[in-house]
């Protein structure tokens, strides 16, 4: 049995439960989690204000567990 998996969902559960409080999707594999959303091109202001908070906390949210934000590879695009 491949415990590490395992762990890593337990451990990320909460993280992930926090983006979607944020009405966001997350998405997560191995070490990285990207956050997105659907939204019409006139809401757009309005997405990056909730992405902007949601990546706030969950910086704080890896601080205190210990992580740290690789801010280099953290970025945020609108499509």
């Amino acid at each position: 049995m491949v415990i590490r998996p395992i762990l890593f969902l337990l451990y990320t559960t909460d993280l992930l439960q926090l983006v979607k409080r944020h009405q966001l999707i997350p998405h997560a594999y191995v070490d990285d989690t990207k956050i997105y959303r659907f939204r019409r091109p006139a809401d757009s202001a309005e997405l990056c204000e909730k992405v902007s908070i949601c990546v706030d906390e969950v910086s704080a949210w890896m601080a205190s567990n210990q992580l740290q934000l690789n801010h280099t590879h953290t970025k945020s695009e609108v499509f």
